[in-house]
């Protein structure tokens, strides 16, 4: 008849700045491919276009719909390079995550051995390989 709910409850992990920062910029580099697709279609219907605008003999037209694809292709070029540096900090910040994690193992593993040091002195070992 009573609360139960308090013992079986399992603690949640805790969300880190890291996490919410990894979280963000996950988020920026889909919403730059996103964008980066919405611009590639763009430019293929500005091609289309262009090539309507010159059939029907209107050169003018057709220059205008290159000229604005051209300008809409080199906003591509820089999503790409943005969406590169946005993955490229994503790596390193579990690069570095993983680098602090053997580190802390490596702080651990030096303060046992220590402690198996302390546990046995000079003296101790001596005498324990007389006895043997």
């Amino acid at each position: 008849m009573g609360s139960s709910s308090s013992k079986t409850q399992a603690t949640s992990p805790k969300i880190t700045a890291t996490d919410r920062a990894v979280l963000q910029l996950k988020l920026t580099r889909d919403q730059l491919n996103k964008y980066k697709s919405k611009l590639a279609m763009e430019t293929s219907k500005l091609e289309e276009q262009a090539r309507i605008y010159k059939r029907a003999g209107n050169t003018k037209g057709a220059i205008n719909c290159l000229k604005l694809k051209k300008i809409k292709t080199k906003y591509i070029d820089n999503i790409y390079e943005s969406s590169l540096n946005v993955q490229s900090m994503i790596d390193n910040i579990h690069n570095k995550e993983q680098e602090a994690s053997v580190l802390n193992a490596l702080n651990i593993g030096k303060q046992e051995l220590a402690k198996l040091h302390s546990a046995f002195s000079l003296e101790k070992v001596m005498d324990i390989m007389d006895g043997v």
